[in-house]
């Protein structure tokens, strides 16, 4: 988050923050004593232990949140008006979030699943069944 209001290129310094938009729908229903799971993919780097810390504190489930040691943490820089119309510059090349594994969770635990929110960025690759 940035020191003050005002563009991107303005901005003196910034503060860290757990976020993202999955992030922040997951801990809000945490909080709302909810009952949930959460996929994702964190990277190893000290800014993927600074996000799983915190989903830790909000006692988020950790059965679906898989590590990666090869991949860096997608960081967002934002800055915002005095309105506080956001603004974003995001570095996401090949991070952990972008690098999900297909069967993480069980088919048993889908069948379970009544509601799904699915946000933010998804890359799909087409693969070629020969």
């Amino acid at each position: 988050m940035p020191d003050r209001p005002g563009q991107l290129k303005t901005v003196g310094s910034f503060t860290r923050r757990a976020g993202g938009a999955p992030t922040n729908v997951t801990v809000r229903l945490s909080v709302l004593d909810q009952t949930l799971w959460f996929w994702t993919r964190l990277s190893d780097d000290t800014f993927g232990e600074f996000l799983y810390e915190t989903l830790m504190q909000f006692e988020i489930p950790d059965r679906f949140i898989t590590r990666d040691d090869k991949a860096a943490t997608t960081l967002a820089f934002t800055g915002h008006d005095k309105q506080s119309d956001r603004s974003f510059s995001f570095y996401r090349d090949q991070t952990a979030d972008t690098r999900f594994q297909t069967c993480v969770v069980p088919n048993e635990v889908l069948q379970q699943i009544t509601c799904v929110y699915v946000a933010s960025y998804l890359q799909v690759n087409r693969l070629e069944v020969q």
